[in-house]
């Protein structure tokens, strides 16, 4: 077990705010205390502690990632964000701390927040005020990183349409979410654009999840037999489609 920063500055003789310099700000202590604080380190295997380092500089290296209850933290787009996010955050000498509820958000250096709701998104300005923080996601409040949702969408029924299809339904996330809106308007702007007369019956909107999905393709592909293709909104609700599909 390696030495704790008070038994390191007891061997050493310097404080552990010299000690805490030395390794994280070594421009502002002597080259010949820090040969000695890092051959200390070194020989007795000290390892820096967050906690001390976060009341010498104010910071925890803890960036917040706050996933809310209602996205399903095994979904693989969540898995797959959530898995880039700490990777490259632990490349640069962070920890992640994934939550699912708000809390004191003053134990973090920043926050990363995603899957919120347009309600919850227009009250981010004052904790914007407070922490560095950013959007996985669209908002006119904050810094924020998202893509284009309608023109994936209308790419998707482009695509369907030049290979052939006629009758397109529609299986969209309910929640309220731009994105859902985003992706909706995609594959209704095509269906404008070709001339073809959207059709309430073709479109269902339900939870994201592949159990949903295969409710929605059930229900969709029974009552409406000329149905040759079914646009999906995520992942998750078309491989429950492809079920359904199957099973007729």
């Amino acid at each position: 077990m390696g030495i704790t920063l008070k038994g390191l500055s007891k061997i050493t003789g310097y404080s552990a705010i010299t000690i805490s310099r030395a390794l994280n700000k070594p421009e502002l202590v002597k080259s010949k205390t820090r040969e000695k604080i890092l051959y200390a380190v070194d020989k007795y295997h000290y390892s820096p502690n967050n906690v001390a380092k976060a009341l010498v500089y104010n910071r925890t290296n803890i960036i917040y990632l706050y996933v809310p209850y209602n996205l399903d933290p095994t979904n693989q787009f969540v898995l797959q964000v959530s898995a880039g996010i700490s990777g490259y955050l632990g490349e640069h000498g962070y920890s992640v701390l994934l939550s699912k509820k708000w809390y004191n958000h003053e134990a973090v250096d920043g926050l990363i927040l995603m899957g919120l709701t347009l309600e919850d998104e227009d009250n981010l300005k004052g904790l914007a005020l407070e922490k560095p923080l950013v959007l996985f996601g669209h908002s006119e409040n904050v810094d924020c990183i998202d893509v284009d949702n309608v023109k994936g969408m209308e790419l998707m029924t482009e695509y369907a349409l030049d290979k052939g299809y006629k009758k397109l339904a529609f299986v969209g996330i309910k929640e309220n979410k731009k994105f859902t809106q985003d992706r909706f308007d995609g594959y209704r702007n095509i269906l404008k654009q070709r001339n073809i007369k959207y059709e309430e019956k073709l479109a269902i909107f339900t939870d994201n999840n592949a159990n949903s999905g295969f409710l929605a393709g059930k229900k969709l592909l029974s009552d409406n037999p000329s149905i040759d293709c079914v646009l999906c909104s995520s992942d998750d609700q078309a491989a429950g489609v492809i079920q359904a599909a199957n099973l007729l």
